[in-house]
């Protein structure tokens, strides 16, 4: 679907602006989409290394310092995003 899902993934301006970002950014949403397509949702350790390993990230101390549960609260905030967005579509 995507030549690189970690960069081709896009939000809609409009939905994505009304939730808070709480520190993320939308490169940091983009990554944890894809962490867990690939690991599965709940999988925070496994996306924790995930991120570890991304260069991009090496000196991002915000990311590296998330827990288990920063991570759910995030994902369940663009899953909201996401059924909104394909709610729009259909």
């Amino acid at each position: 679907m995507y030549a690189d899902p970690k960069e081709d993934i896009e939000f809609s301006p409009s939905l994505y602006h009304k939730i808070k970002s709480d520190g993320f950014t939308i490169i940091h949403d983009k990554h944890l989409l894809y962490f867990c397509s690939l690991f599965g949702f709940g999988s925070w350790i496994a996306v924790k290394n995930a991120f570890k390993k991304e260069s991009i990230f090496r000196f991002d101390h915000f990311i590296k310092s998330r827990s288990d549960a920063d991570f759910n609260k995030r994902m369940l905030k663009l899953l909201k995003i996401i059924e909104k967005e394909v709610a729009k579509t259909q």
